[in-house]
């Protein structure tokens, strides 16, 4: 078993393995076959897309619509953090989306399509375009959400954050903070490098990070983000953050169950 290798290769066995893992779990399990079609989806993927659990599984493979130019990424090397964004059309015809950590299938030395574990962001689409409206439309909506919502300037410094952020991150308004203080010394490199490519006009979707509340203790999130615009110039950044804690904890647990399974296969007589 090669789950903790950087580019995240399986093959068809290993792929079968995290469907036993992962039939029941409190995540969305789901492959993509080479052709990018969706070809096998667990019991909370099923009340994710719609489709009835009585129906046969490949029926799903009507309702997927992933942009052809996703296949790409699935071939090359891509970091431990990285995560990528699938769109699924529902079966009353909506658009969903899926943000999830993947693992390329090979088969022979080949690509033989894709596995995703990950969580319904089909909401937080929503919350993007609630984000490109006027200053006062964008705040009372961020009051309303259980996620961090923040604006900051080009510095970093905090020009707005909505109440769940003071409770999640254990801060008060009394508190002087900035942005990078909310992110491990580790992760704020990276960070920096997508606020350029922010600011230089490459989309960025949801980014992995390590968040650190007030007493030190950390949690995994993804952060959402747009360039703010004044008269034509960037003057600053609104965005939202994704508690991921239920996502790392079902990868942890991956990792400890493929342990438990070398432990036992090593083992058993050959």
């Amino acid at each position: 078993m090669q789950f903790q290798n950087d580019s995240y290769r399986i093959s068809r066995s290993e792929r079968d393995f995290l469907r036993m893992l992962f039939q029941r779990s409190p995540v969305i399990y789901c492959e993509f076959n080479r052709f990018l079609r969706l070809s096998y989806i667990n019991q909370e993927g099923l009340s994710f897309s719609g489709c009835r659990p009585e129906e046969h599984i490949y029926r799903l493979a009507d309702f997927i619509g992933p942009e052809k130019s996703l296949r790409t990424p699935w071939e090359e090397d891509h970091s431990r953090k990285s995560f990528i964004e699938v769109r699924i059309q529902s079966a009353n015809g909506n658009s969903l989306y899926l943000n999830c950590l993947w693992w390329a299938i090979e088969h022979e030395g080949k690509f033989d399509g894709i596995a995703c574990l990950g969580f319904d962001s089909t909401r937080h689409h929503q919350m993007m375009e609630e984000l490109q409206k006027s200053n006062s439309q964008f705040k009372e909506f961020a009051q309303l959400l259980p996620e961090t919502v923040f604006e900051i300037d080009m510095e970093g410094n905090f020009l707005f954050l909505n109440e769940s952020s003071y409770k999640i991150f254990g801060y008060t308004k009394d508190d002087k903070i900035n942005a990078f203080d909310l992110i491990v010394p580790e992760d704020q490199p990276r960070l920096k490098e997508n606020i350029k490519k922010l600011l230089s006009g490459e989309a960025i979707k949801g980014n992995s990070y390590v968040a650190r509340r007030k007493d030190g203790s950390t949690i995994p999130v993804l952060i959402y983000s747009d360039v703010k615009y004044q008269d034509g110039k960037p003057e600053g950044f609104r965005g939202f953050v994704v508690d991921i804690s239920a996502i790392k904890q079902a990868e942890e647990a991956l990792l400890e169950s493929e342990e438990k399974y070398r432990s036992l296969t090593n083992r058993l007589p050959v």
